[in-house]
């Protein structure tokens, strides 16, 4: 691989190229000078200081990094001349970027508020529009039959007396909603038009009901009056009825009371009977149950006699694994937990003792 080989004199001449830009950054600098943006002119002038800024520095990147690529053992002491160079030029190039931005965004507002202006200009005109046709809408949904002629005319009027221009390019849409009521006013003058006939017609059939209903009226009552004459002589027989009934059922009550009184004293005799019965059989389930009490007793007393023995010798038994001494530990912490281990385990053992003296 071959060396390349860098002497003094090269370091130094590449050195003393970067300071010679230093004349010419100070004399961009001073053909640059900072612009205040008031109107596209200026906004034109301050981008193209902008740019002549911008290139005085990158020109001066160039340099440094041609010089870098055979200059890496020098990079600092070069990185620092750059840096010194570029210090001459780049607060006017962020102070002239931060101009050029600024004028930037006044004239991004400005476009945005031409288009809210245009689109509330737009709105205004819809809402207009809209306005006047949901009044109309209004209007036609209260129409009654008898102002059906006086408002078609006061309706044609309005339409006629309209400034369409005002609606500027939305006179079609306007006029298209405008035949869009006069569809909604026909449809509701036919739909007047047909309750003023059905309301007619109601009140023709209602006459006619009411003369009908006369007539029938009429005929009531002159079946009422033979329906009356009819009644009363059906209340005469009814009476007639009634007290021959009331014989019979006067006859018929006497036989039923005899009946019942033999009835009773049947009854009586037979429940006399059965309590008798009752009582015996109660009395010799009772004598029953006591002598297999008394024979479940014994067996019970039989059975614990015979459980004895072996009841004393478990609870003997079991009362010699308690644990009455622990075992001699030196750490407190494991003494004190085979202690509570201690006690639960005779506590089981009392348990069981318990369970084995109730055993039968």
């Amino acid at each position: 691989m071959e060396t390349t080989i860098i002497t003094t004199q090269e370091i130094n001449s590449s050195v003393n190229k970067l300071e010679g830009y230093r004349e010419k950054q100070l004399k961009v600098l001073e053909q640059n000078p900072f612009i205040e943006i008031t109107d596209n002119k200026t906004y034109e002038e301050a981008k193209k200081a902008r740019t002549n800024l911008v290139s005085a520095r990158t020109e001066i990147e160039k340099v440094d990094k041609g010089i870098a690529s055979i200059l890496n053992n020098f990079r600092k002491g070069i990185s620092d001349t750059k840096t010194n160079l570029i210090s001459i030029t780049k607060p006017a190039e962020d102070l002239q970027q931060e101009e050029v931005k600024r004028w930037e965004e006044i004239k991004e507002q400005e476009k945005l508020e031409k288009a809210r202006i245009e689109e509330e200009r737009k709105e205004n005109i819809k809402q207009s529009i809209s306005q006047i046709v949901n009044k109309w809408k209004s209007e036609i949904n209260v129409l009654v039959f008898n102002k059906i002629d006086s408002y078609k005319d006061f309706f044609n009027s309005e339409i006629e007396n309209t400034d369409k221009s005002k609606f500027e390019e939305f006179e079609i849409d306007f006029l298209d909603k405008v035949e869009e009521v006069k569809t909604l006013l026909n449809s509701k003058i036919q739909e007047l038009k047909d309750k003023e006939n059905q309301r007619l017609e109601n009140e023709r059939i209602r006459k006619e009901q009411e003369q009908e209903n006369q007539r029938l009226k009429e005929e009531r009552r002159k079946l009422q009056e033979e329906k009356e004459a009819q009644e009363i002589e059906r209340k005469k027989i009814e009476e007639q009825e009634r007290i021959k009934n009331e014989q019979i059922q006067k006859e018929q009550k006497q036989e039923a009371q005899r009946l019942a009184e033999e009835k009773r004293k049947i009854e009586a005799e037979k429940k006399a009977i059965e309590a008798e019965k009752r009582k015996q059989l109660e009395e010799k389930e009772k004598k029953e149950k006591e002598e297999r009490e008394r024979i479940e007793e014994e067996k019970k007393a039989k059975r614990l006699e015979e459980l004895k023995p072996d009841k004393e010798k478990i609870v003997d038994f079991l009362a010699s694994i308690k644990i009455v001494e622990l075992p001699n530990l030196k750490d407190p912490d494991i003494l004190k937990h085979l202690s509570s281990i201690t006690i639960e385990i005779n506590k089981v053992i009392d348990n069981k003792i318990i369970e084995i003296q109730d055993f039968k």
